[in-house]
Order: structure tokens, then C-alpha cells, then sequence
């Protein structure tokens, strides 16, 4: 028991010091480098497809993000102007414009399912 609360420690510390590494990354905004890639799916994730991967679903193992936290990730990263409004409210045009869950078009491929 020991070993694993250790284990379970070790690996969440280790965690946090990915998303640190992540934050650092994308809020690096030297134009004389290469795009940071990060950033733009950030963006995209944010304002396109409210694509905001937490931990709130029962049906799964995993806890810790909530859906607040993503949305104040987008915040975070993009400014206030980026509130959970303005959020829902970008996803929904996304949706509209391009069908939602009733996509008409022909020669499309879903590589996720």
C-alpha cells in the first residue's frame, strides 16, 4: 500500500511538472521562432471544437480536471475575453457551419471513430 501511494505520488508530481512544461511552452511568444504547435491546437481546442478533455464523466478512472479547470485553461492561455460564453458560443457556430453530429458531404474520414 505503501508503494503504491508512493508510486501514485511520484507519477502525479511528475504530471505537474508536464503541464508547468506546457504552460511555459505555449505562453512563449518569441515571433523569431518557429510556431509553437501547442498553441494553435489550444486555440482550436478553445474556439472550434470545445474539444476539452477532463475528468468529469463517472465512467472513467481518472479525476483531478474538471471541466472548469479547461475552461479556465483557455483564460489562462487567450485572455478573459476567452470566458465560457464566448466559448460555448464560437463551438456553437463551429457546429452550425459545419453540421454538428448530422455532417452532409461525401469523402470524409473520421480517424478517432
Amino acid at each position: 500500500l505503501l508503494l503504491y501511494r508512493l508510486s501514485r505520488k511520484l507519477y502525479f508530481s511528475m504530471f505537474m511538472h508536464l503541464v508547468a512544461m506546457f504552460y511555459l511552452h505555449v505562453f512563449t511568444l518569441q515571433w523569431n521562432f518557429s510556431p509553437i504547435p501547442g498553441r494553435q491546437w489550444a486555440y482550436q481546442s478553445c474556439t472550434e471544437f470545445g474539444y476539452y478533455q477532463s475528468t468529469e464523466s463517472l465512467r472513467q478512472p481518472f479525476t483531478g480536471f474538471p471541466l472548469s479547470y479547461k475552461l479556465q485553461q483557455c483564460i489562462d492561455l487567450f485572455g478573459a475575453p476567452f470566458n465560457p460564453v464566448v466559448l460555448a458560443d464560437a463551438v456553437q457556430h463551429t457546429n452550425e457551419n459545419y453540421g454538428g453530429h448530422n455532417i452532409k458531404g461525401n469523402r470524409i474520414m473520421f480517424p478517432n471513430g
